[in-house]
């Protein structure tokens, strides 16, 4: 949302980030290491708001390696009011493994 609150997480998203649907409802930075620790990790990033941008993570969550491609991309209104940010985070680990 406007305030970069989390406003939905889907399934995958809840596995590739050790979570549940409790963080819905809250910001990166409300987030604690015990229930999503890992999405902390790009708070900055959100914050920042940069447009369509890729990046790419090698993070240890829950005890294994995970490489992790992030996208985020701004919502904006139609007169370009920043309405929130789409974050898409795809879990390459396997792909690397190959």
């Amino acid at each position: 949302d406007r305030d970069l609150n989390i406003t939905e997480i889907n399934g995958a998203a809840q596995s590739i980030f050790a979570t549940d649907a409790t963080v819905v409802g809250q910001s990166l930075a409300q987030l604690d290491d015990d229930t999503a620790g890992i999405l902390k990790h790009f708070e900055a990033l959100v914050t920042a708001r940069g447009e369509s941008e890729l990046y790419r993570y090698e993070l240890a969550v829950g005890g294994s390696k995970k490489i992790l491609s992030l996208t985020l991309t701004p919502l904006t209104s139609l007169s370009g009011d920043a309405e929130g940010m789409v974050m898409i985070v795809r879990d390459e680990t396997l792909i690397q493994d190959i």
